[in-house]
């Protein structure tokens, strides 16, 4: 499957602690997620443990992400598994970097399309982007 990757990276207006506490608790995502925005009445299910949540869209599709490690308040590494509208998995990293009372978040993503869409991947990768260029700008 052909494989992409995306970063993106914003500064915050907030303390490290604070961002990665907002992040890390999956739910306050709704509040900023590029991908929950799309469709805030999409169906959600939070782990009992807050390590994970998973979600059933019209638009959005269907899937989940967990928390598989993490290093607080330095980062935090996801498994994001996508259902619908196709299969693929993708591991995920937010990096929080303390600039004085600022945090710079990097967000990265490493993932495939399924070969029958490979012709799409650019297209794929720049939405991604795109959204991601929201990340906590509501």
């Amino acid at each position: 499957m052909p494989k992409f990757n995306v970063r993106k990276s914003t500064v915050i207006a907030a303390e490290q602690s604070v961002v990665h506490a907002c992040v890390r608790d999956f739910r306050q995502w709704p509040e900023w997620s590029p991908w929950l925005i799309q469709e805030p009445d999409c169906e959600l299910k939070f782990a009992d443990d807050g390590r994970s949540y998973g979600w059933d869209g019209k638009v959005i599709g269907a899937g989940e992400i967990g928390i598989i490690s993490e290093d607080a308040p330095g980062s935090i590494q996801y498994r994001l598994v996508i259902e619908r509208p196709w299969k693929s998995v993708a591991s995920v990293e937010m990096k929080f970097n303390a600039q004085g009372d600022q945090t710079e978040v990097v967000w990265s993503m490493d993932s495939s399309v399924p070969f029958f869409i490979f012709f799409m991947k650019n297209m794929i990768a720049a939405l991604v982007g795109m959204f991601l260029g929201r990340l906590f700008r509501r």
